[in-house]
């Protein structure tokens, strides 16, 4: 599982309401994916997941080491 040693700045969150099924379907990620990661780091691994998936950013991108 990612970590995130460094929180964004306070100007850098993004509050969304899911709906009851996005909800579900985060919950079942978090059971089946994780080690029972909370609902925000387990939201954030995802869309990471999928820009990657998307191409959306590159791998390199991701690579905290290199950034």
């Amino acid at each position: 599982m990612k970590e995130y040693p460094d929180l964004p700045a306070e100007d850098d969150f993004v509050v969304v309401l899911l709906t009851p099924q996005l909800l579900q379907a985060l919950d079942r990620y978090i059971e089946e994916e994780t080690k029972g990661i909370t609902r925000p780091i387990a939201l954030r691994s995802a869309f990471e997941d999928w820009c990657l998936a998307m191409g959306y950013i590159s791998p390199r991108e991701m690579d905290r080491r290199l950034n």
